[in-house]
């Protein structure tokens, strides 16, 4: 079993792929970067959904090794879809990504 999610994003990332599942989405890939941001969160010592600031986001992003164009963006849009999910539920006041 997958280990569970444990940084402050931990309750709103389970509510979104709940959200999109429900509506019949496949999310392997994005559950993945979602995997990742949250083990990066943890290892940051992020304390707070609303710590989650834009330059963690950009360091995040960076610290994903992406080989093509088209990976980084599948990234972005995967993190902007969450983001944005998330002001949109009042769990966060803004969204960090600003990449």
């Amino acid at each position: 079993m997958k280990a569970d999610f444990r940084s402050p994003l931990a309750d709103g990332i389970r509510a979104f792929l709940c959200h999109k599942r429900a509506l019949g989405k496949q999310l392997e890939k994005p559950e993945l970067v979602f995997r990742s941001l949250d083990r990066y969160l943890v290892a940051r010592e992020v304390a707070d959904a609303g710590d989650v600031t834009p330059a963690i986001v950009d360091d995040f992003i960076q610290s994903r090794n992406r080989n093509s164009a088209r990976s980084f963006n599948v990234l972005l849009s995967v993190l902007r879809g969450l983001f944005d999910w998330l002001v949109r539920r009042e769990i966060i006041a803004t969204s960090p990504l600003h990449t």
